[in-house]
């Protein structure tokens, strides 16, 4: 790939293979990371012990990186509780470094792909359906499909630390390089924009389980974390900020969000307890007494069906290229979970909003249902997702 030459819209949509283009980018871009970042050299020299390989000493020094770290954390945190007023909150602050109070965690026969097949059996609907593609000719004089430099290049600058995806490009090489790589990087969201063609690599995630009991026992004791791609959220950003949130901004009459305030950009929870109490201090004056009823839909999203979800999208005034893009988004999604530093096979998810991405913001606005009222039934419905911390 050579950083001189830059394709035009022209170009971009006539490509026929757009997964080979983004095989290519990625090649470039790991094979830049590696030549002038290598992931680490270990020097073994002849005072070394015979048994202490290049692995071992790699090890030795991360574990002794670690007991500085740590050191200078419990130091920090000894430091900040007074030792005259406050011995009791002393003692227990060396108890707990100590391992006084650490109770041994119980042996459980929960493996990584024990993990991911139960997170994949959440997430697949028997019954999947293929969502059609839309060629309805449409155009929109305010829509654009093709992204600038600049665009990119503000997004690549200011960038903040986070995981790094299974496509194995980091934040900071990206953020460092971004004036280097911004014109590929625009190429590549263009061609899969234009194309309608996600790559491979934008699809892949793998979760990261976080216990959600104090001594967790069976698969369904961890909530999955998924950790998405740098580029994958980077994309999803452009497609919500320019097409999706303006779409739902105007929604046909069979789509209302009026009384929606989750994951919208005016919305809040404030916005919607001031809501809810407004309507029911106004049915209070007129009734007798109110009853509201409160669901949880935290569950519901990780089994939604992709064809009910994008038929909606479908019927949002979205261009035809972008709600193809999100159809080949969702479609052949595979997860990998990584439990105790071992990784697990990948499995397609055929149901779900995918945690973890940009886009599930609107995602989430489209597929629940929100607050409404029946009031010949003194009843106010709240639609309430909770996310754990």
């Amino acid at each position: 790939m050579d950083l001189g030459v830059w394709l035009n819209a022209d170009e971009l949509a006539m490509m026929s293979d757009p997964q080979a283009y983004y095989d290519a980018f990625y090649a470039f871009v790991i094979g830049l990371l590696d030549t002038y970042y290598p992931e680490r050299t270990i020097t073994v020299t002849a005072r070394d012990p015979h048994y202490v390989t290049a692995e071992i000493k790699s090890k030795l020094q991360r574990k002794n990186r670690l007991m500085r770290a740590i050191t200078r954390h419990n130091k920090r945190r000894l430091q900040r509780i007074g030792t005259k007023h406050n011995s009791k909150e002393l003692w227990k602050a060396v108890w707990q470094l100590t391992g006084h109070t650490r109770e041994s965690s119980p042996d459980t026969d929960v493996t990584a792909d024990i993990l991911n097949r139960h997170y994949a059996n959440v997430s697949i609907d028997v019954s999947y359906e293929q969502p059609p593609p839309k060629d309805t000719a449409a155009e929109h004089p305010g829509w654009r499909h093709c992204v600038t430099d600049y665009e990119v290049f503000k997004i690549l600058d200011s960038l903040h630390p986070t995981a790094n995806g299974l496509d194995n490009l980091s934040v900071w090489f990206m953020r460092l390089a971004a004036p280097v790589l911004c014109g590929c990087v625009v190429d590549f969201i263009n061609v899969s924009l234009i194309t309608s063609a996600v790559p491979r690599q934008w699809k892949q995630a793998h979760i990261q389980p976080v216990p959600n009991v104090p001594s967790p026992q069976q698969a369904s004791d961890y909530w999955p974390i998924s950790i998405n791609p740098v580029l994958t959220r980077l994309i999803e950003r452009i497609v919500a900020k320019r097409y999706v949130y303006p779409a739902l901004t105007s929604p046909p009459s069979t789509l209302q969000f009026h009384d929606q305030f989750a994951f919208r950009p005016t919305g809040s929870h404030t916005a919607a307890i001031i809501s809810l109490m407004n309507t029911v201090i106004n049915l209070l004056a007129i009734e007798p007494y109110v009853i509201i009823m409160s669901f949880d839909f935290s569950k519901a999203f990780e089994s939604v069906r992709h064809f009910t979800l994008l038929h909606k999208f479908a019927q949002l005034d979205l261009p035809d290229q972008v709600y193809n893009w999100l159809t080949d988004f969702f479609h052949d999604h595979p997860h990998s979970t990584v439990f105790k530093d071992q990784p697990s096979s990948f499995i397609n998810i055929t149901a779900s909003i995918v945690q973890g991405s940009v886009i599930s913001g609107p995602l989430h606005t489209l597929s629940q249902p929100g607050t409404w009222l029946l009031p010949h039934l003194r009843i106010c419905y709240a639609s309430l997702r909770m996310t754990p911390c």
